[in-house]
């Protein structure tokens, strides 16, 4: 019996009970090839798989057993102070300046390319936060004012306590230059300086009468 069915890719065989045609088997057992019977000569013929997938972050490549792989791009520079991406159209790899602010006026921002970002704090500075202001809140640490409040006149009349034993002259000199205020606030502070220097000076007698100057 002739079985043939006149196409080159199959195998005929008869196996008793009739005609068989078997399609040629043409696997080289090789993911990354495309194989298939040429009709008019009867041969397998293996082409390339292309792997390609139309992304230009992506890296990609034929495993024999698993078929194509496709990997995305590896941008890393081994720079902690660097974030990195792939351009998709171009493909080429970007990098962005980390920005390792803390939001801390006190303290200096630093990126190690290695360890990434670390801060220092700044000597003598306090942050306070306010209501308003010009710069963001931070303030430096308030300075007081001997003479603004009624404890700054306590401390003034411990100072003038301290220095009687100098001259008259010696103190009001050394007081009105630490006020240092040509103020309403600075007269009054030296007319009350006057009149205790002047009973300092000249203390009433035991009569509760005055020395005529």
């Amino acid at each position: 019996m002739n079985c043939s069915d006149h196409n080159n890719c199959t195998e005929d065989i008869c196996n008793g009970t009739g005609c068989i045609h078997l399609y040629k088997n043409c696997d080289d057992d090789n993911a990354c090839t495309a194989e298939h019977c040429d009709g008019l000569s009867g041969t397998c013929q293996y082409t390339e798989v292309i792997c390609d997938d139309q992304n230009n972050c992506t890296e990609e490549y034929c495993n024999s057993t698993l078929g194509c792989i496709h990997l995305p791009k590896d941008c890393d520079d081994n720079n902690t102070c660097t974030e990195e991406y792939c351009n998709s159209l171009s493909g080429i790899c970007e990098y962005t300046q980390v920005k390792c602010d803390d939001q801390d006026k006190c303290t200096e921002d630093h990126c190690d390319a290695i360890l990434g970002c670390w801060f220092t704090k700044i000597t003598n500075c306090t942050t306070t936060t306010t209501g308003g202001g010009n710069n963001n809140g931070t303030e430096p640490a308030p300075r007081e004012n001997p003479v603004g409040s009624l404890a700054g006149f306590w401390n003034l009349f411990k100072v003038l306590e301290g220095l009687m034993g100098e001259k008259a002259e010696d103190v009001s000199i050394s007081v009105v230059s630490s006020v240092g205020v040509f103020s309403v606030l600075g007269i009054i502070i030296l007319c009350v300086l006057s009149i205790f220097l002047l009973l300092r000076a000249h203390p009433p007698k035991a009569d509760g009468k005055y020395v005529a100057l």
